[in-house]
């Protein structure tokens, strides 16, 4: 094992030689040994922070984010992490998969947040209205109707079926008692509805 002030000498070889991907192999090897849980999150961390800032190598710091959470009690941050990593290197799956792990880990993060990590994971399949079903009701759980709220003004945004949440929207906005949002959420809703009937039929002659 090498330690802190061994590494530090080495960080400083490296800056001058470049020599920057040995340096992320050192600290992997290091997280490797037998080192506690915070060491090697800080030894993994610093490893991706390398792979994706110096080597552009989004890949290799997705692989160590991955370790991290292993060893980090619900590794929400890091699934957050995950993702960042994963859209810059277009692994559309590992995005999926990770903005969901995150958004459904707790709901501790901004509406900013939330709504950015949706609309660049957005499909119109079921599986990705279960994870809408799951966060309206995580939400409505931890009494973050302010949340639930902003899932649904997405929903209504992208005409993702959004008469098939209309129950949701008759309890989140009458939390608020303000009515106004749910008729326009409503009508959104039998307005798209309405629209895909007149293409069926459109389709059907």
């Amino acid at each position: 094992f090498v330690d802190e002030e061994t590494l530090g000498k080495l960080r400083s070889l490296i800056e001058q030689s470049g020599h920057w991907a040995e340096y992320a192999d050192v600290l992997t090897i290091q997280a490797d040994l037998g080192v506690g849980k915070p060491q090697k999150m800080l030894l993994l961390e610093r490893a991706a922070r390398i792979y994706a800032g110096k080597l552009k190598d989004h890949d290799a710091a997705v692989a160590c984010y991955r370790r991290c959470v292993e060893f980090a009690p619900g590794g929400h941050d890091f699934f957050f992490k995950i993702f960042v990593e994963a859209e810059h290197a277009g692994d559309r799956k590992t995005m999926e998969e990770s903005a969901r792990a995150f958004l459904l880990g707790g709901t501790n993060y901004a509406d900013q947040t939330l709504q950015e990590l949706l609309g660049k994971i957005a499909t119109e399949s079921d599986e990705f209205k279960g994870v809408l079903h799951q966060l309206i009701t995580l939400f409505l759980e931890a009494r973050k109707s302010d949340l639930a709220e902003s899932v649904l003004r997405f929903i209504s945004s992208r005409d993702l079926s959004a008469h098939e949440f209309l129950r949701y929207a008759v309890e989140v906005f009458g939390i608020s008692g303000n009515l106004r949002p749910l008729k326009e959420y409503a009508w959104n809703g039998f307005r798209l509805l309405k629209r895909r009937n007149e293409t069926l039929r459109f389709i059907s002659y």
